[in-house]
């Protein structure tokens, strides 16, 4: 309930309601959204407090009637979609179109939710510009098309970018971690910062284009990019260039040692020793700390 009360806050469109006529009265039978308008109602007649609110969350704890007017004034002024069926419809075209109604929706991704939750936010609206960056577009033209229309572009770029200024502060949920970094950085993002940052980008996207043989992916073969290994690599890579921007790598099988494997196999998104782990040891191939024998490789 709090958070569907948390997006409509934000300005995230509701889905539509679905009705039936009943006669010529005009009465109706809601078919699909009773859930949603009871919620707006309890929320409106002060039968739950919000809580737990990732955004918002300066609202947690409070009931409709403790919000400032003008806010409660906004809410209440919200638009409702409603598509309505003629009564002729008999109960098995009603369970029908019930089911279709019930049987389309998709879960949004966090990248989704993010476009609808940062619509105002400076350094978002960055990332989605760097997402449709052509060198960038061009390596991420075989990973899967759901993907792709999806928001995985998005989500790709605000991690390179959190990881890469903030990796040593990652505890514990990615979401949170992402979300708060995308925040910070709206509150003062400017003009220089943005050019500088679209540049190191770019320079990350042309030495790995150049440099790797099969991009993010493991092979040409493959139609998607792991998220792990798009981290490894691109933010290993963007921190090496940061302490050498002229860095030409004296070796690159470090790709297919047991190591590299090992760090991008297991997803562990939520630990941060792995995902230090990860970054770091592409990190310190590219910049011949960890030196060739150094490794290991299947026979």
């Amino acid at each position: 309930k709090c958070k569907f009360i948390e997006s409509l806050m934000l300005g995230i469109p509701m889905p539509p309601l679905f009705a039936f006529t009943l006669d010529d009265s005009g009465n109706m039978e809601l078919i699909d959204g009773v859930q949603r308008l009871t919620t707006i109602q309890d929320f409106v007649d002060n039968k739950f407090k919000i809580s737990k609110l990732d955004l918002l969350d300066k609202l947690n704890g409070l009931r409709f009637k403790d919000l400032h007017p003008s806010r409660q004034r906004k809410f209440r002024d919200l638009s409702l979609r409603i598509f309505v069926f003629s009564e002729k419809a008999d109960a098995g075209i009603r369970a029908d179109i019930y089911n279709r109604i019930n049987s389309t929706g998709k879960k949004l991704t966090e990248a989704e939710i993010r476009r609808g939750a940062f619509m105002n936010n400076s350094f978002y609206d960055f990332v989605l510009e760097i997402s449709e960056g052509k060198t960038f577009n061009k390596m991420f033209t075989s990973a899967k098309p759901t993907s792709k229309l999806r928001g995985e572009k998005e989500e790709l770029v605000s991690r390179f970018f959190a990881y890469s200024d903030r990796y040593l502060d990652f505890i514990h949920s990615v979401k949170h971690f992402i979300n708060e970094y995308i925040i910070d950085k709206g509150l003062s993002f400017n003009k220089n910062e943005k050019e500088v940052k679209k540049e190191e980008f770019e320079n990350v996207m042309h030495f790995v284009n150049l440099h790797f043989p099969h991009g993010f992916k493991k092979a040409s073969t493959f139609n998607s990019i792991p998220r792990v290994r798009f981290e490894a690599i691109a933010i290993g890579t963007n921190l090496a260039l940061r302490e050498n921007g002229n860095l030409v790598p004296k070796y690159m099988n470090w790709i297919e040692s047991e190591e590299f494997k090992e760090h991008t196999t297991s997803d562990a998104a939520n630990n941060k020793n792995k995902l230090v782990g990860r970054i770091e040891f592409v990190k310190k191939c590219l910049l011949n700390i960890i030196k060739k024998e150094d490794l290991t490789y299947q026979e």
